[in-house]
Formats: C-alpha cells, sequence, structure tokens
C-alpha cells in the first residue's frame, strides 16, 4: 500500500509542477497592497518619505498596458504616483501611490 501512494504522491507532485509552469507563463495579474503591507523591499523603493498609501506590483505583461485606476489623481495615488524596477523581479514594475 505504501507504494502505491508514494506512485500516487510522485503523480500528484507531477501534476503540481506541470500546473505551476502554466500558471507562471500566464501571469497577467496585478497585485495590490496598502503601503503598510507591502513586502518590505517593495516598501524600501519609495522615496516619498511618509505619505504612501498604496503598492501595485505589474507583471511585465502588462508593463505597456494603460492601467487608468494606478494613475496620478486617482484613489491608489491622489496626488502622487511614482513607477520603479521591481528589484528582484526582473520585468516586474512596481507602482507606489501618495497622498502628497
Amino acid at each position: 500500500m505504501i507504494k502505491k501512494e508514494r506512485i500516487q504522491e510522485k503523480e500528484l507532485l507531477k501534476a503540481f509542477s506541470a500546473f505551476e509552469t502554466a500558471m507562471k507563463a500566464r501571469i497577467n495579474h496585478i497585485r495590490i497592497w496598502k503601503f503598510d503591507d507591502a513586502p518590505e523591499e517593495l516598501q524600501a523603493l519609495s522615496q516619498n518619505g511618509g505619505d504612501e498609501d498604496w503598492v501595485a506590483l505589474i507583471p511585465p505583461k502588462l508593463i505597456e498596458e494603460w492601467i487608468p485606476f494606478l494613475e496620478e489623481g486617482t484613489p491608489f495615488g491622489c496626488c502622487s504616483v511614482r513607477e520603479y524596477e521591481h528589484p528582484e523581479l526582473p520585468g516586474y514594475k512596481v507602482r507606489i501611490g501618495s497622498h502628497s
């Protein structure tokens, strides 16, 4: 019985690995955090000085897209939206919205 369970486990891991690879190829969603909840390495990119509200992580597939809700003058960044290169993920952009 143990051998059968190991085979099933290996098949499951193989299927999960294939699924994970397929999902990585389709990453086309934007992740948004309140500034204080964002990963520290993304918070550290900000040069605003304390008035940050939101952080957005944008994948390479969406960099060239117009994303109106992440523009300056919106609730995301009513006064300022700055864009930075992600420190660890090549091609990803980080936008930080601030209220001053």
